[in-house]
């Protein structure tokens, strides 16, 4: 965890002077927030529960999501792209090479 010097507590160094990603406050008293990247996971996220890359992907990257986006969306762009269009190619390219 970060802890920033205006009393707000962070999960990722990325996110840290952002309190749109806040996961809550230390001061004046320590305080969670509810819906934070603190309980974000494949279980919370209800687009991944049924999803059959979520075990790969975890939700993806929260800081992929806009600012104003639920943090319990998932950011999995990245994870479709990569199965679907750049693991195909690798397998071609090895099949070319003959590896």
């Amino acid at each position: 965890m970060i802890f920033d010097s205006f009393g707000e507590i962070y999960s990722c160094l990325v996110s840290v002077g952002d309190k749109h990603w806040s996961i809550g406050s230390y001061f004046p008293e320590v305080k969670f927030k509810e819906k934070s990247l603190r309980n974000r996971n494949i279980e919370t996220i209800p687009k991944c529960q049924k999803c059959i890359y979520s075990l790969l992907c975890g939700g993806g990257c929260p800081m992929r999501l806009s600012g104003d986006s639920d943090v319990l969306s998932p950011s999995c762009d990245a994870v479709h792209y990569n199965v679907h269009t750049l693991l195909p190619k690798l397998y071609q390219i090895n099949d070319e090479m003959g590896v």
